[in-house]
C-alpha cells in the first residue's frame, strides 16, 4: 500500500482558521471552535457538494433565489455509519437570515410536490426554532433523497444535508435532524421546539417498534463459538430501547451472518429518542467462529484481528483497496453520484495526482438501440483529483491545460494538465 503523503497546504488549512476568515467568529458570541463539528471522531473538512446534484442552499423552485450573504462557509464529515453530512452557514444582516428560511419554505410549499423530479417535501416546521424546516429532496424515481434541515441562529443560515453512504447513497431524516440541531447551538441559536397550536385531532400515540441497532464494535468472546457486539440504540427518553438482540444467525464455512434489532417506544409525529446510548449483545454460532467474517446486517462486515474484529471498508470488503493508486478498480469510487452506465477515460495518474474524463450521458437512452428517438448527447467532464488513502476531486471544469486546476490547486503536476484540450 503506497505510504500516506501529507495533503497539501489548501487542502490542510485548518477548519478554525477558515471558520474565522468566514466572519463567523465573532457573531453571536459563538468562537470558531463553538462552530467546529464533532463527528464521532472526525474532523469536518472544508467544502461543499456538487452544485448540480445536491444544491446547497436547496433551489425548490425553478426561480428561487437565495441573497448573497456577507460570508458563508461549508463543511463536510463522514458518520460513523459513512453518511455524507454537509453543513452550511452563512451570515447576513440582522433579519435576513429568518427571512430566507421562510422563503425556503415557502418555496418547497409551492413548488415542492409538482410533476418530475427532483421533488421537494415539507416533514416537519418549527421543532428546531422559530424558522426551522426538516424536508426531504427526492432526486430521482428510485427515491434517494437528501435529508435537510433549514434553521436559523440569530443572523445566520444554518443548513445540515445527509446525502447519504456511498453504498445506499440516500439520506436519513433523523441524521440530518440531529447534526443540525447541534449545528444550529453551536452558530448560537436556540433548536428548541416552537410551541404548537394544539390539533382538534388527538396526537398519534407511542407504540413499540423494531428498528436496526448500529454495530460500533466487536470483539471475541470467552467461548470460541462467541462474539461480543456492542452497538447504538436510541436514547433520549423512557423506553428508548428494549431487548437488543442478534437474530436470523446464519452461517456457511466463510461466514456467520446475524441481524441486530432492538425494539423502540416511537412516535410518528415526533423524534421522542434523538439520542443513542451503549448497548452490548452476545452473537452466539453453532461452532468456533475461527477465522470467519462475521456480516451483521447488509453493510456490515468485520473480519477477524487479533483478539477483536474490524470493520471490513464499506467499498472494499474485508481485502481491502487495490495498492496500486492508479488501479482501474479505484476509479468507479473516486467521484460520487456517476450513472451506472457512464464511461471513463483516464488521462493522466502518477499515485498522487491524476486526471479523469466521465460522460454521464452514456447509456442514457438504454441497450445497444435505445429507446426510439432518444438521442444520446455527451457530456463530459474533467476531474482533476489528489490521493492521500483515497482520492479526493480538487477541481473540476471542462477546460483547456492546467487553467481550471492551478487556481484551486497549485500543486498540481503541470506536466499532467498543460497538454489537455478543452472538453
Amino acid at each position: 500500500m503506497t505510504s500516506r503523503r501529507r495533503r497539501p497546504a489548501v487542502a490542510a488549512l485548518l477548519l478554525c482558521a477558515v471558520l474565522g476568515a468566514a466572519g463567523l467568529a465573532g457573531s453571536s458570541g459563538a468562537g470558531p471552535a463553538d462552530l467546529r463539528l464533532a463527528a464521532a471522531g472526525t474532523d469536518p473538512v472544508e467544502g461543499g457538494p456538487d452544485q448540480a446534484l445536491h444544491p446547497l442552499p436547496p433551489r425548490p423552485c425553478p426561480d428561487t433565489v437565495v441573497p448573497e450573504p456577507a460570508s458563508a462557509t461549508t463543511v463536510h464529515f463522514r458518520t460513523p455509519g459513512k453518511h455524507l453530512v454537509y453543513e452550511y452557514v452563512a451570515v447576513y444582516a440582522p433579519g435576513v437570515a429568518a427571512q430566507v428560511a421562510e422563503d425556503l419554505r415557502a418555496d418547497v410549499q409551492r413548488c415542492g410536490s409538482g410533476p418530475g423530479y427532483p421533488a421537494h417535501h415539507v416533514v416537519r416546521t418549527g421543532w428546531w426554532g422559530e424558522h426551522s424546516t426538516l424536508m426531504e429532496r427526492v432526486r430521482d424515481d428510485s427515491h434517494r433523497m437528501d435529508a435537510i434541515l433549514i434553521g436559523v441562529a440569530v443572523d445566520k443560515l444554518v443548513i445540515v444535508m445527509d446525502v447519504g453512504s456511498d453504498l445506499l447513497r440516500t439520506g436519513d431524516l433523523t441524521i440530518a435532524s440531529g447534526s443540525g440541531a447541534d449545528a444550529i447551538r453551536r452558530a448560537g441559536g436556540d433548536p428548541t421546539p416552537v410551541p404548537e397550536t394544539p390539533s382538534p385531532s388527538p396526537a398519534p400515540a407511542d407504540e413499540w417498534v423494531t428498528v436496526d441497532a448500529e454495530v460500533t464494535a466487536v470483539r471475541r468472546g470467552t467461548d470460541p463459538a462467541e462474539a461480543v457486539v456492542e452497538l447504538a440504540v436510541p436514547a433520549g427518553a423512557e423506553q428508548c430501547a428494549r431487548d437488543p438482540r442478534v437474530s436470523a444467525i446464519s452461517e456457511d464455512d466463510e461466514r456467520v451472518r446475524g441481524e441486530l434489532r432492538v425494539d423502540s417506544l416511537q412516535n410518528a409525529e415526533r423524534n421522542r429518542c434523538p439520542e443513542r446510548a451503549p448497548a452490548t449483545v452476545t452473537l452466539t454460532a453453532s461452532a468456533p467462529l475461527g477465522d470467519r467474517i462475521l456480516q451483521l446486517d447488509n453493510s456490515s462486515q468485520w473480519a477477524p484481528d487479533g483478539d477483536g474484529y474490524r470493520r471490513c471498508d464499506h467499498l472494499w470488503g474485508c481485502d481491502g483497496p487495490p495498492a496500486d493508486p492508479c488501479d482501474p478498480s479505484w476509479w468507479r469510487y473516486a467521484v460520487g453520484d456517476v450513472p451506472q452506465h457512464a464511461t471513463w477515460n483516464i488521462r493522466a495518474c502518477d499515485g498522487t495526482w491524476a486526471v479523469l474524463e466521465i460522460n454521464d450521458a452514456a447509456g442514457a437512452c438504454g441497450p445497444e438501440g435505445g429507446r426510439p428517438g432518444c438521442v444520446e448527447t455527451a457530456r463530459w467532464q474533467r476531474y482533476f483529483l489528489y490521493f492521500d488513502n483515497g482520492w479526493t476531486t480538487v477541481a473540476v471544469g471542462r477546460g483547456a491545460g492546467c487553467g481550471i486546476v492551478h487556481p484551486q490547486q497549485p500543486e498540481f503536476p503541470a506536466a499532467l494538465c498543460e497538454s489537455l484540450p478543452a472538453l
